[in-house]
């Protein structure tokens, strides 16, 4: 199910802190742009009219270009704002990526009013996006961190224990798999929770085989 087989990398472009395999698809976690990755699709944590200009969104739109923009405007006006947790497909426009999954990011009030489960609903609507544009390699965000407010800690805890559950139950093509921020709170908190599954990936491992 799981190895043990977390390491560091090191990239002159991007700054791989650590991998890990799960059920055949590697997860590293990257620092840097995400409109920068050369992955099948990148993921935009955005707003239900896919028109969020600021951070990591701004980048998307700035640098993927008229394009992109007019896909995004086209979508809203054939199907209306996005709900919650809901996906729209675009193609990468300017960009070095094939698609865009955009996902409308839940947000952070009080931690009571619903946001761990539509955040869990959004990184799984992203990851079964990607199983139907029958990706091998996604980069994502951390949904929902920036602006809507939710604890980074928080996220990047739910997005790799979600991610896991994912890999090991549904997915089939995904090959690599990476989580990408520019901020690095946002990478330590990560790198935090990909420790931390390892661990359990290690201890399950060493208890099938002690059943050998």
């Amino acid at each position: 199910m799981g190895c043990c087989n977390g390491r560091l990398e090191a990239s002159s472009a991007l700054q791989t802190k650590s991998i890990l395999e799960i059920n055949s698809t590697l997860i590293r976690i990257v620092e840097g742009d995400i409109s920068t990755q050369a992955t099948d699709a990148i993921v935009n944590s955005t707003n239900a009219t896919l028109t969020l200009d600021v951070g990591e969104a701004k980048a998307i739109l700035t640098k993927g270009g008229f394009k992109l923009r007019a896909e995004c405007i086209e979508y809203v006006n054939l199907h209306g704002p996005l709900e919650v947790a809901e996906v729209a497909v675009t193609s990468g426009g300017a960009l070095p990526c094939r698609h865009i999954i955009h996902v409308v990011a839940p947000i952070y009030v009080n931690g009571r009013r619903g946001e761990p489960e539509n955040l869990r609903k959004a990184i799984l609507s992203v990851l079964e996006a990607a199983e139907s544009l029958h990706c091998e390699s996604i980069s994502i965000p951390a949904i929902a961190t920036m602006p809507y407010a939710y604890p980074k800690d928080e996220c990047a805890s739910l997005l790799v224990k979600t991610t896991r559950t994912f890999l090991i139950t549904r997915a089939r093509r995904l090959k690599f798999l990476y989580f990408v921020s520019s901020d690095k709170f946002t990478i330590r908190y990560l790198q935090k929770a990909r420790d931390s599954l390892a661990r359990e990936e290690c201890i399950l491992d060493s208890s099938s085989s002690s059943h050998l």
